[in-house]
C-alpha cells in the first residue's frame, strides 16, 4: 500500500508511533552526556559516544579527597549491545597556572571501566583504581530545560498493533505538520495530517540531561484517544526527533516508533 494513502487514513497517534528504534548516533542510543547519582552531588562523569566507541571522564577524588580525574576509551561489546567496556587511567600534569609543559604529562592505566546502559536515561556504571572497585547506579543529570516551540515538517514511522479494527494495524511511514507549544514543563502539541485530520496532544515534559520526555494525553478528530509517550526526545536549531510508545483507550492500538522533523521558518545556523 502506498504510503501517504495508508497515513491519510490513519490517526495522527498512528503516526506518532514507529519500528525499529531509532538510533540517536549512527550505532546505538546517544550516551554522550553528564552523569551523576543525584543524592552524591560533587563528582560525575560525562561520556561522549561517536559511533561504537565511547570516551569517559571521571571527575572523583581520591584516597586523600584531592581532586582527580580519569579516563577511559570504552568499546561496544557488539552489535546490539549497550555495554562499553574499557582500560581506565589517571593523568597527571602541570600545574594549570604555570607555562604549559607536555613533559610533565603523564597518564598510567590503574584499572578498568564498564557502562551498561538500562533504559535511555540511567545505567550501571563499574570501575576500578589500583585494586579498589565502585559500582554505581548513574542517571543523566539535566541542567536546565529545552524548548521545543516550532513549526515543523516531520518524517514518521511507526507501527500500529493489536488495534480492534485489523484494518488500523500496519507499518509505514509519511509526512505531516507538527506545531509544539512549551512553557516551562508543560507542553502541547498539535499533529496534522495530510487529509486535514488533527490530534492535540498535552501533558507534562521532563529534561533528562541533553534528552527531552513528553508524556501526554491525545484526541484526535475522528474520536480517537489515548496516552503517547515521546522519549529520547532530541531537539537542535530548528529540528526535533524522538521515539514513541502509545496506547489508545479505545480503538485498542498500541503504538511504538519515531520521528524526525525540521522548522523551516528558523535561520541557517553557522557553520
Amino acid at each position: 500500500m502506498n504510503a501517504l494513502r495508508h497515513l491519510g487514513g490513519l490517526t495522527v497517534a498512528a503516526v506518532l508511533a514507529f519500528s525499529p528504534p531509532a538510533l540517536a548516533t549512527s550505532y546505538s542510543s546517544d550516551v554522550s552526556d553528564l552523569w551523576w547519582v543525584p543524592t552524591e552531588s560533587g563528582w560525575g562523569m560525562q561520556l561522549v559516544q561517536e559511533g561504537s566507541t565511547v570516551y569517559a571522564t571521571l571527575f572523583i577524588y581520591g584516597p586523600t579527597t584531592q581532586p582527580t580525574w580519569a579516563g577511559a576509551t570504552l568499546q561496544s561489546h557488539g552489535p546490539g549491545s549497550y555495554i562499553w567496556s574499557g582500560s581506565l587511567y589517571v593523568f597527571t600534569g602541570p600545574w594549570f597556572g604555570s607555562a604549559f609543559n607536555p613533559k610533565m604529562v603523564a597518564s598510567q592505566q590503574a584499572g578498568s571501566m564498564t557502562f551498561q546502559l538500562n533504559t535511555v536515561s540511567s545505567g550501571n556504571l563499574t570501575y576500578s583504581i589500583n585494586g579498589t572497585e565502585v559500582t554505581k547506579q548513574v542517571t543523566r543529570e539535566g541542567l536546565v530545560l529545552d524548548d521545543y516551540t516550532g513549526n515543523y515538517t516531520v518524517g514518521t514511522h511507526w507501527l500500529a498493533t493489536a488495534c480492534s479494527n485489523q484494518a488500523g494495524n500496519g507499518d509505514t511511514a509519511g509526512t505531516t505538520n507538527l506545531v509544539v507549544n512549551q512553557s516551562g514543563n508543560n507542553m502541547s502539541m498539535t499533529w496534522t495530517l495530510l487529509n486535514g485530520q488533527v490530534c492535540n496532544y498535552s501533558g507534562p515534559y521532563t529534561q533528562e540531561g541533553k534528552l527531552g520526555e513528553f508524556n501526554a494525553s491525545y484526541s484526535c478528530s475522528n474520536g480517537d484517544v489515548g496516552q503517547l509517550d515521546m522519549f529520547e526526545m532530541t531537539n537542535r536549531a530548528g529540528m526535533i526527533s524522538a521515539r514513541v510508545s502509545g496506547q489508545s483507550t479505545n480503538l485498542g492500538c498500541a503504538y511504538s516508533g519515531y520521528f524526525s522533523g525540521i522548522d523551516p521558518t528558523l535561520p541557517a545556523q553557522l557553520n
